[in-house]
């Protein structure tokens, strides 16, 4: 009989692992410990970063690792080429009036490819499986970043390395868009950031969380209209 428990309780832990849903209270720290590193009032930034399974259920250490070292806080830096391998995150300050933080992740070049493929390239913490944050603390900018134009994010977040991380299979990575406060210049444009997160909730593809400061982060959907409203 207690063999049998014990088999149990091991197919239980396996099947939790598997899952690598992220635990809340992870997203929360990692949310926590980007904004206590940004630089006086540079509030709006962009991260990308892998965990392995351990990491998302909160059975692991969060590790920031860039140029091979483990830093805490995190560092967000002007250019995406201040990340070099081994690593597991990148976090950038927008150019002001020039690019966004999102569209410097997703848009730019870094050695003849994309940098989000880059980075796919580069890390070893999906290896069997785990999940991925893409983090901008303002809704994307209707004008621009969910404008349905050529420079729309929807476009590199529906492609490579995003459609192949997927959430099931033998090593299943769940994919999470979160963000933390409507951007201020939107906030009569609500309908069209429902709309630009509605492309990305295709099944298998991105869930959905707003973290706000000193507050447990929300579970969003289309059902919430995305915590947007």
């Amino acid at each position: 009989m207690k063999s049998v428990s014990l088999l149990l309780l091991v197919c239980l832990c396996a099947r939790e692992l598997g899952s690598t849903k992220l635990n809340n209270g992870v997203l929360r720290t990692i949310v926590k410990d980007f904004q206590k590193a940004k630089e006086g009032n540079r509030n709006q930034f962009s991260f990308l970063i892998a965990l392995n399974p351990e990491q998302c259920l909160g059975q692991q250490k969060i590790l920031y690792l860039s140029n091979g070292t483990n830093t805490s806080p995190p560092k967000i830096a002007n250019s995406l080429n201040e990340f070099r391998e081994p690593l597991n995150y990148l976090a950038v300050y927008p150019d002001s009036g020039k690019q966004c933080s999102e569209f410097k992740i997703l848009f730019q070049d870094r050695d003849g490819k994309l940098t989000s493929e880059w980075f796919a390239e580069k890390i070893n913490a999906l290896s069997a499986g785990g999940c991925v944050i893409f983090y901008t603390t303002n809704t994307p900018c209707t004008e621009k970043c969910f404008s349905g134009k050529w420079m729309d994010i929807s476009c590199p977040l529906l492609f490579r390395p995003f459609r192949d991380w997927k959430s099931e299979g033998q090593h299943p990575i769940h994919k999470y868009f979160v963000y933390t406060q409507v951007y201020s210049c939107d906030e009569n444009n609500t309908n069209v950031i429902i709309q630009g997160f509605n492309r990305l909730n295709a099944p298998g593809n991105f869930l959905f969380r707003k973290c706000e400061e000193n507050k447990a982060c929300e579970k969003c959907a289309r059902e919430n209209n995305y915590c947007v409203k």
